[in-house]
């Protein structure tokens, strides 16, 4: 049984005292006049959603009532789902942590002594803890992937433009990807199936007239090609339990009849450094627009600007990224840096166009540790190793999504991450399925 299923069994009342008796943090807000629960979803905190307070986990809008609703918003209306609410968030989804949310973080479902990773933590922690069945994130540098992989539940990061991307807060645009999380394998799908729309408000978005992810999910795996990253298994500060379910995971497709192929994309050890170059550059273009005037608080009755008043509202974490952001497109720097970062980015782009002409998905680590405790900054290795396994294919705009696989011997989640050409998203539902 679908975990939808599971839940068009509950009256409203019961799932709204499911979250309301949780500790976790996870919902900024619950929308109380809903009285349908079949096909319940939450949406995470930076869709629009019309007469709804939309805040993206800031203080910048946390007064800002959205007056249209996004098309991600559309699409769940048209197709019957009853969004219950908001889920806390990274704020303006700058994070790996979910504790730079103005409303405080959300803890893994594994121990409070852990966070539930960013910058989805909220939907991932939701949908983990059962308090939803299913709800959506967005992933610009693996902010779907790695809590999902946190939490132990699958986490789907489209090809880039296959939703619409209209109604939902910008951080990079080039990276910017929505997708779902979920316990249910089909119940991912079929989500990502009705939120799959040709938009003509988004210029970047795209999908193909055959597109369907469930359209080979019962097949089997026999005769694919599978490729592996074992460079990337071989790198410093990988868990070593990690490392072995990896290659338990392509044993096992390898005994069910598939070819494993050996791959590798050296440049992908840039790709830390080419994120902060580009995601940063395109973080501080679409800030700009919060100024206290149209967009974002501000208090006139403060010495100083306007606009120096309304951008202290920004948490220290987008400060930061800020600042950084606009070094990078400085126009003494922008060459140097944002314009090589675009030529290594179109290189990584065809190495695995050229990887993707002899295998049919990719296997690798979604993360390399297997949990990020509370409060502590992450080790710039394991940050460094974080950013590598899952930026390259917001890099390439591939799908890519983290499915459990198994729990380490102290009952903490491993996920392992498989990755397809664009718009191949069916492959990668097919070798999860045949793995569930």
């Amino acid at each position: 049984m679908n975990d939808f299923n599971k839940f068009s069994e509950l009256t409203y009342q019961e799932i709204l005292n499911k979250i309301n008796n949780d500790q976790g943090n996870s919902f900024i807000s619950i929308d109380q006049t809903i009285q349908d629960s079949k096909k319940v979803i939450a949406i995470k905190d930076i869709h629009a959603q019309k007469d709804f307070i939309t805040t993206n986990a800031s203080k910048m809008l946390s007064n800002y009532t959205s007056i249209y609703d996004s098309t991600v918003v559309k699409q769940l209306k048209k197709h019957g789902y009853s969004i219950i609410g908001h889920t806390n968030m990274d704020e303006f989804a700058m994070g790996s942590t979910n504790q730079s949310s103005f409303y405080g973080p959300v803890k893994s479902v594994y121990s409070d002594d852990y966070v539930s990773g960013g910058s989805s933590g909220g939907s991932a922690y939701a949908v983990a803890k059962g308090l939803i069945p299913v709800a959506t994130g967005t992933d610009t540098g693996g902010s779907i992937r790695q809590p999902a992989a946190l939490n132990g539940i699958y986490g789907m990061k489209p090809t880039y433009g296959l939703i619409s991307r209209y109604g939902t807060f910008s951080l990079s645009s080039s990276f910017d990807t929505i997708g779902i999380l979920s316990n249910s394998l089909n119940d991912n799908a079929q989500v990502i199936n009705d939120l799959a729309c040709n938009d003509s408000y988004d210029q970047t978005n795209y999908v193909p007239e055959d597109f369907n992810p469930l359209k080979t999910i019962n097949q089997g795996v026999k005769g694919l090609k599978v490729g592996i990253m074992r460079s990337w298994l071989e790198e410093d500060g990988v868990d070593k339990e990690i490392k072995q379910a990896t290659l338990e995971y392509v044993e096992e497709l390898k005994k069910s009849g598939c070819e494993i192929i050996e791959i590798d994309v050296p440049l992908t050890s840039y790709s830390f450094e080419l994120y902060i170059a580009l995601a940063y550059a395109e973080a501080s273009s679409n800030l700009n627009r919060y100024d206290g005037i149209k967009f974002g608080m501000s208090d006139i009755k403060q010495e100083g600007s306007i606009y120096e008043n309304a951008r202290s509202n920004f948490g220290t974490n987008v400060k930061k990224r800020l600042i950084i952001g606009t070094y990078m497109i400085n126009s003494e720097h922008a060459q140097t840096f944002y314009g090589h970062a675009q030529k290594i980015r179109q290189l990584i782009t065809n190495d695995f166009n050229k990887i993707f002409t002899t295998v049919d998905c990719i296997i690798a680590p979604t993360v390399p540790t297997l949990g990020i405790l509370a409060g502590e900054k992450m080790q710039e290795q394991t940050a460094y190793l974080s950013d590598k396994f899952v930026i390259p294919a917001n890099l390439v705009g591939i799908p890519a999504m983290s499915m459990p696989y198994k729990t380490s011997i102290k009952g903490q989640p491993i996920g392992v991450q498989i990755m397809a050409n664009k718009y191949n998203e069916h492959i990668i539902y097919q070798v999860a399925k045949f793995m569930e």
